[in-house]
C-alpha cells in the first residue's frame, strides 16, 4: 500500500502557478490595477499589498503612492505622529507628489515641526499640483503670519481668489474649522 500512495502523490503534479488566480494576470496588469484600487480604498490598498508578493510588488511604485485617498483622513491628527507608520505612509505618499499628502505633511512640518519655511513650501507644491485644501490653508497662511512680504501677501491673495473661483470656500472652512 505505501507504493501506492507514493504512485498517487507522483500523479498530482499540478503547477502551482496556473492555479493562482493573481497568476492568470501579468505583474504590467497589476500596477495598471493597484493605483486604481489606491484611488479608493487606503485599506483595500494595504490589503493588496499584503496578499501576496506579486500584489505587494505591483503596489510598490510612485503611480500607487500619488493616488492613494488620504484625503479622507484628518489634516490635524497627523501633526504629532511624526514616527509613526501613518507618517511614513503620508511621506512615502508626498515623495510621490500625492497633493493631499502634501497638504498633510506641510501641516505637519509647518506646526509640529516648527519649520516655516520648509511646511509652506510644501503646501505651496500642492497648491501647484491643484489641491484647492492646500490652496485656501495657503492663502490663510501668507495673509495673516507675521513678517510677511508683499510677494507672500500678494501669492496669498492669489491662493484665496483660486479656492473663491472654485466655489470651495465654504467646503474649506469646514475642513478646517
Amino acid at each position: 500500500m505505501d507504493g501506492s500512495s507514493q504512485k498517487d502523490k507522483t500523479k498530482l503534479d499540478v503547477s502551482i502557478q496556473h492555479e493562482c488566480l493573481a497568476n492568470l494576470l501579468p505583474l504590467e496588469i497589476w500596477s495598471i490595477i493597484a493605483p486604481m484600487v489606491a484611488s479608493n480604498s487606503i485599506e483595500d490598498l494595504f490589503n493588496m499589498q499584503a496578499t501576496c508578493s506579486l500584489f505587494a510588488s505591483a503596489c510598490n511604485s510612485d503611480v500607487v503612492y500619488r493616488h492613494a485617498l488620504v484625503s479622507v483622513l484628518p489634516i490635524a491628527c497627523f501633526l504629532d505622529y511624526s514616527g509613526m507608520p501613518a507618517m511614513t505612509f503620508l511621506r512615502r505618499c508626498a515623495r510621490a507628489q500625492n497633493p493631499a499628502a502634501m497638504l498633510r505633511v506641510g501641516m505637519s512640518h509647518l506646526f509640529w515641526c516648527g519649520h516655516r519655511r520648509g511646511g509652506i513650501r510644501t503646501l505651496t507644491e500642492a497648491v501647484e499640483l491643484g489641491d484647492v485644501e492646500a490652496c485656501y490653508i495657503s492663502a490663510m497662511l501668507l495673509l495673516s503670519l507675521g513678517d510677511k512680504t508683499d510677494d507672500e501677501i500678494h501669492r496669498g491673495f492669489e491662493f484665496f481668489c483660486v479656492v473663491h473661483e472654485s466655489g470651495a470656500v465654504e467646503k474649506c472652512r469646514e475642513v478646517f474649522t
